[in-house]
């Protein structure tokens, strides 16, 4: 019996997964953002662009957008925000390990480089987590189940991020369930992706602040 189209939309969150491990052949040199997101992403764009059943079912719908849609967005990103100046005022904690991942001074100017990390990491990982992982896991269970798998793993991959360890990876993962939501409710990646903006926008500004 041959694969059904449910199958391999799956498939693609597998593919994804596998296209990780390609970070461990990666040069020290390049694991600074965006590379770490970027090399699995083209490598798994190249193999299910190369393999028709797989490039029929890439889905990476845009969505809609309504008054109710776009005010829960809103409230989403004024209290993520919210929690992430409160945490870094009130836990102080080190932002060195993210000096390492993305330099303030990646593009010559610490506003410039906080701009396109601003703008660019959010349609990376929205692509990754609400996009092919979201549908992988929603193609073969219910859309609860594809939010919270989508939130765990959003949440895993951010150990090393902000804030970090396990009480970042926690956050990152309510936040996960957050946009897995409004993902769900608003069939795309945009209004996800606008929410992400804004937090990683008062992580850039964090750091800034926090290192003048």
């Amino acid at each position: 019996m041959s694969p059904k189209h449910s199958d391999w939309q799956a498939a693609h969150g597998a593919l994804l997964l596998l296209s990780f491990l390609s970070l461990a052949i990666v040069p020290l040199g390049l694991w600074v953002w965006p590379f770490p997101l970027l090399i699995p992403l083209a490598v798994y764009g190249c193999v299910a662009a190369a393999l028709g059943p797989l490039r029929q079912t890439i889905k990476l719908p845009i969505g809609r957008t309504d008054g109710r849609l776009v005010a829960a967005t809103a409230a989403v990103s004024v209290v993520s925000s919210t929690v992430l100046v409160l945490y870094q005022i009130l836990a102080t904690p080190s932002l060195e390990h993210l000096d390492r991942y993305l330099p303030l001074d990646l593009v010559r100017n610490m506003f410039l480089t906080a701009a396109l990390f601003s703008l660019l990491n959010p349609v990376l990982e929205e692509i990754i987590f609400r996009g092919v992982f979201y549908q992988a896991i929603l193609a073969q269970w219910s859309w609860p189940v594809a939010v919270l798998g989508s939130a765990v793993l959003f949440g895993l991959g951010h150990m090393d991020g902000y804030p970090p360890g396990v009480t970042g990876a926690v956050l990152a993962g309510i936040y996960g369930l957050a946009l897995g939501t409004i993902r769900h409710y608003s069939k795309g990646l945009l209004l996800p992706v606008l929410a992400h903006v804004t937090a990683d926008a008062t992580i850039m500004g964090i750091r800034i602040c926090w290192a003048t």
